[in-house]
């Protein structure tokens, strides 16, 4: 298929997805359903993701019944498999693959009724073959009552970036694109807030990029990342902005940034009664982020020892360059158990040359089986405009997929 028609395409889905109907299964999607500004309505930590508070667990049954363990936030355990067949691309990911399974404790130090500030420590481990060993670990301090302010929230430890709109895929182009999937961490200190109840920002300080908490492997010496969203008129739309500079890179001393602008909007709350349903959408720019040195994902593009000359001489030739992402999710939710999802990616590795572009659609469903366990069954196409280089089965980016995710939690 030709560039153009590729382009068309894109922005036909996107504009489809802003007036067909749709319903939350993202967090972001859920918060703005119900003019929530703060990940904290559903998780402990304030950059969302990660253990859930009580109020979030028994949201997330969607009315099947519960067991013990959803009304308590003290333990959760997430559990995730994924199976996939190829049918070209890279095959040798065929088959089935536990993701993750998650063990998380919220253990509470000081607790206090009015006034004065709480403290915890967060923790949770990952056993599978995606990820092993320590995810997030931090303290959290949060001014209750009274001493609640606009600087609400401080943070102390090991967490995922407060970058863009939260995805419940690692896979997703512009967290790529960033290297700020559900599966980096930053350590390091940060403040959140709510100045307005329809304002929300997030300030982290950190020593870049660690992989295992490892010093020798961090790719930067310092980071900055920033976010802000807001609400207007507590209404049907969110929109955000989010900004990271990581600064001093062990190899060349080169400063990687990024931006993202996203927004998600609710169409149970645009036309109450008539459409279940929501929208979200992202555009990410990144420099110095196609550099796999510092961006373990770009293999999903430009894989390392196992493509062709012709892959690795571009991908030297993108290393500095600026690249542009665009992310859409539609959502549709047919009956309280399942849930048709449209979804597209687009990666171009380098913004002066617009006709390069990685492009992924897919669609399936979810089903929601009981209040802790869900399923998805999606079929997945994705391709390069580049010319001569679209129809390798070297790079996991492109090609046609078949996924069946399982996600079990309590």
């Amino acid at each position: 298929m030709s560039e153009r028609k590729y382009i068309g395409l894109s922005w036909a889905i996107l504009m489809t997805a802003l007036f067909v109907s749709e319903v939350a299964t993202a967090r972001p999607e859920y918060a703005v359903r119900h003019g929530i500004n703060r990940c904290t309505a559903c998780h402990v930590s304030p950059y969302g993701g990660g253990i859930r508070t009580v109020n979030g667990k028994l949201y997330g049954s969607r009315g099947f019944q519960t067991g013990p363990l959803s009304k308590q936030d003290l333990f959760q355990f997430d559990y995730r498999a994924e199976f996939l067949r190829a049918q070209n691309g890279d095959r040798k990911r065929q088959g089935a693959m536990l993701m993750t399974a998650n063990p998380a404790a919220h253990l509470p130090v000081m607790k206090v009724e009015d006034g004065g500030a709480e403290t915890s420590v967060n923790v949770t481990y990952a056993l599978g073959e995606v990820d092993l060993g320590l995810r997030d670990a931090y303290i959290l301090i949060r001014p209750v009552g009274e001493s609640r302010s606009a600087a609400s929230d401080f943070v102390l430890g090991r967490v995922i970036a407060p970058f863009g709109l939260a995805t419940d895929e690692h896979r997703t182009f512009t967290r790529i694109a960033t290297n700020t999937s559900v599966n980096k961490y930053e350590m390091g200190g940060g403040i959140s807030g709510d100045p307005l109840e329809t304002l929300h920002y997030d300030l982290f300080v950190s020593d870049g990029f660690q992989a295992k908490g490892a010093l020798p492997s961090r790719e930067a010496t310092w980071a900055v990342i920033a976010n802000v969203r807001t609400m207007p008129f507590t209404g049907p739309l969110a929109i955000g902005a989010s900004h990271s500079r990581h600064g001093g890179t062990i190899a060349d001393d080169q400063d990687l940034t990024a931006t993202s602008l996203y927004g998600v909007l609710s169409l149970d709350r645009l036309i109450p009664g008539f459409i279940n349903g929501s929208f979200q959408a992202e555009w990410v720019t990144a420099r110095g982020w196609n550099n796999s040195n510092f961006n373990g994902g770009m293999s999903n593009f430009f894989p390392a020892g196992g493509g062709s000359a012709e892959y690795t001489s571009w991908a030297a030739a993108l290393s500095d360059k600026t690249s542009e992402s665009i992310y859409g999710l539609l959502n549709w939710d047919m009956t309280e158990t399942w849930t048709a999802q449209l979804k597209l990616d687009a990666y171009m590795p380098n913004n002066e040359f617009r006709g390069d572009v990685f492009y992924r659609y897919s669609g399936g469903l979810r089903m929601r089986l009981m209040s802790n366990l869900t399923t998805i069954l999606r079929y997945e196409d994705s391709t390069l405009t580049r010319p001569g280089m679209g129809d390798t089965s070297s790079v996991p980016g492109i090609g046609q997929n078949y996924l069946a995710f399982l996600h079990v939690w309590f």
